[in-house]
């Protein structure tokens, strides 16, 4: 049941009477008497709902003529006010009832505008919805508003009747009221309205509202608030006209018949933006050239052409408003073709699309197929690569073992000059792959399956060792080929004070085996708490008369030098020699005391040793030789082995 239906409707008969008298004069419609006059205030009263009609601007119009609207929107007004003083909200209606017309088709001659809390722009009367009035006779009764007032609010309007601009016919009058009818309610709808606020780009923003109980009024502004609101009287599919080009955020603001409120947001500006248009897919193909080509706007196409000018022409082609439209050409001769994209503005797109001799190209060449590898696993599962290639572009392929290329062909995602494809087979034998053009040229090749495709390569081991405790070896197979088949990697723990093997098999896929046995060596140094057990002399054997090196004495663990003899790891003076002599001062100085002993000097070049004891020179700990400057090709004479207690420097564990 709708709400008139479940309402009780109260007539507050004659809430005023205004007297709409309309005289046509004359053998044409330029001078028309418009009378209109109310001068005391009518006060109606059912229930508690209270409405007032008052002339606070006199209207007293004579000789008038037919006016356009913005002329009628100037005219003084007629005032009403419409005041709750009931303790309940109340549901009203505004009708304009029809007293009386000598000729019924000049209802549609009678403008309207209704200002206030609801803004209704100029429209013709009998254009607005019809309604039954209880008590009322007559049958042109017109809804010009409805909403819901709030207990003790009051709601202010403003009207405006003239005569058409474009009325062409005479000697007829009219006679009307308005009345109002409410009932209290206790507002069973709580549910906002549901709106969406669209901008078509042609400088008109469109607001499309639906509410269970009815759409009231409808508010445009560019805040989220509703403060400032101007409402206008809700009509289907509400245009609010803009004219900036650049963009702005409006909101859209519904009301519902008992107050409820919705919002809703769009960005609003005139569309200057033309379409763009695209090639998305360009395709030529013995001499035929098929181009998809996309026209985008954000607005919406609405029209496009496509020719040979340099410039649209008058000639479109209309489409349903979509934001991207698709069309399809088909071109066999080169030139230049343009394709234009039109929008709601009649904003135009294009693109020119040029086709050349190389575009329309007739290709004769066929694909070439290289195997590129094959092999098998131990299951006989064999697989082939294949390169196909192509002057201008494969475009799909089948493989089969018939040598004759069937009717099922495999596409590829998009026609390229090379790509390699996996084939899979099961068996031995002899296969055919063919790959075809875009120019629908095909190219073949075949192979063949033996048992020598199978993988003749043993598996490959590598041994190792962890460098962190040198205590760990590891082992790891790899085959390329036809990969591991069970464990491909073992780690063993290196124990003990002795070398020790490692030995390790592995299977590949086609069951080639590989074993190995490594041996991992023990560290000596590593004995006891890993120390070194003695003190090691390195002598040098590097000594005098055989590499140059000047010094009178020279240290080897091989032998002495004249004069000398062994004595361990030194060489020890035999002979007493009191005087001795160098090349130069230099050398004497370096060498004296060391010669012959603590006393020695030197004078000049000559070594005199002031005692009679034998000199001698013992290879001691830390202590090296040096070999005359200038002449020496010896490093050392005499070294030590560094390891030794308190000094290790021995690696821990074992070694590959």
């Amino acid at each position: 049941m709708s709400i008139k239906e479940k309402r009780r409707i109260i007539l507050i008969s004659m809430i005023g009477v205004i007297a709409f008298v309309l005289i046509m004069i004359g053998i044409s419609y330029a001078y028309t008497m418009f009378s209109v006059s109310q001068k005391n205030p009518n006060v109606v009263q059912a229930g508690c709902l209270r409405v007032t009609l008052e002339e606070k601007n006199n209207i007293s119009l004579s000789n008038a003529v037919p006016i356009n609207d913005n002329e009628g929107k100037k005219l003084q007004p007629y005032e009403f006010t419409i005041k709750n003083t009931c303790n309940t909200d109340a549901y009203y209606e505004t009708s304009f009832v029809v007293d009386n017309v000598t000729n019924q088709s000049n209802i549609g001659n009678v403008k309207l505008f209704l200002t206030g809390d609801t803004l209704v722009e100029p429209q013709i009367l009998n254009t607005f919805n019809k309604v039954e009035l209880t008590n009322v006779t007559t049958s042109d009764n017109y809804k010009i508003d409805e909403g819901k007032l709030n207990a003790g609010k009051e709601k202010t309007f403003y009207l405006n009747l003239w005569i058409d601009y474009n009325t062409t016919t005479s000697g007829w009058n009219f006679n009307g009221h308005v009345v109002l009818t409410s009932t209290t309610t206790s507002v069973s709808d709580k549910t906002d309205p549901i709106v969406t606020f669209t901008n078509e780009g042609d400088g008109n923003l469109n607001v499309l509202a639906t509410d269970e109980s009815g759409v009231s009024s409808v508010c445009i502004n560019k805040s989220t608030s509703i403060s400032d609101c101007y409402w206008n009287r809700y009509v289907d599919n509400f245009k609010y006209e803009i004219t900036n080009t650049t963009q702005e955020t409006y909101y859209a603001h519904v009301r519902d018949i008992y107050g409820n409120v919705s919002v809703s947001s769009v960005a609003g500006f005139i569309d200057k933006t033309p379409p763009v248009v695209t090639i998305a897919n360009k395709t030529c193909v013995k001499g035929t050239c098929t181009l998809t080509v996309n026209m985008t706007d954000d607005v919406g196409v609405v029209a496009y052409q496509e020719n040979t000018s340099t410039s649209a022409t008058t000639s479109w082609t209309n489409v349903e408003s979509v934001k991207t439209n698709t069309i399809t050409l088909t071109k066999t001769t080169k030139g230049t073709y343009y394709v234009y994209a039109k929008d709601k503005r009649n904003n135009i797109g294009s693109l020119a699309i040029t086709i050349t001799e190389d575009d329309l190209y007739i290709d004769t060449e066929k694909p070439i197929l290289t195997v590129v590898s094959k092999g098998c696993d131990a299951n006989k599962v064999c697989t082939v690569k294949v390169k196909l290639t192509d002057n201008i572009g494969v475009a799909s392929y089948q493989e089969g073992s018939s040598s004759t290329a069937g009717s099922s062909w495999t596409a590829l995602s998009s026609p390229t000059t090379e790509t390699t494809i996996t084939l899979t087979k099961n068996a031995l034998g002899t296969y055919y792959a063919f790959a075809k053009d875009t120019s629908d040229n095909v190219g073949s090749i075949s192979y063949t399956l033996t048992e020598n495709d199978y993988d003749q390569t043993p598996p490959v081991m590598t041994f190792g060792i962890d460098d962190a405790t040198h205590k760990i070896a590891t082992v790891t197979c790899t085959d390329p080929e036809s990969g591991i088949v069970g464990e491909a990697s073992k780690t063993q723990n290196l124990t003990g004070t002795s070398n020790v093997d490692v030995t390790f098999t592995c299977t590949n896929g086609v069951g080639k085996k590989t074993t190995e046995t490594h041996t991992y060596k023990y560290s000596t140094c590593a004995l006891g708490e890993n120390t070194c057990q003695s003190r090691t002399w390195n002598c040098s054997d590097c000594y005098y008369g055989e590499n140059t090196c000047q010094s009178k004495y020279v240290c080897t663990k091989y032998s002495c030098p004249s004069g000398y003899s062994a004595s361990g790891s030194s060489c020890t003076k035999t002979t007493t020699v009191a005087v001795g002599s160098y090349s130069s001062a230099n050398e004497c100085s370096a060498l004296c005391s060391r010669e012959y002993g603590t006393g020695s000097y030197c004078s000049g070049s000559t070594c005199y040793n002031k005692s009679t004891q034998t000199a001698s020179k013992v290879c001691s700990a830390g202590y090296t030789d040096d070999c005359y400057s200038g002449h020496n090709t010896c490093e050392y004479g005499c070294d030590y082995d560094p390891c030794y207690t308190g000094h290790n420097t021995c690696k821990v564990g074992w070694t590959l």
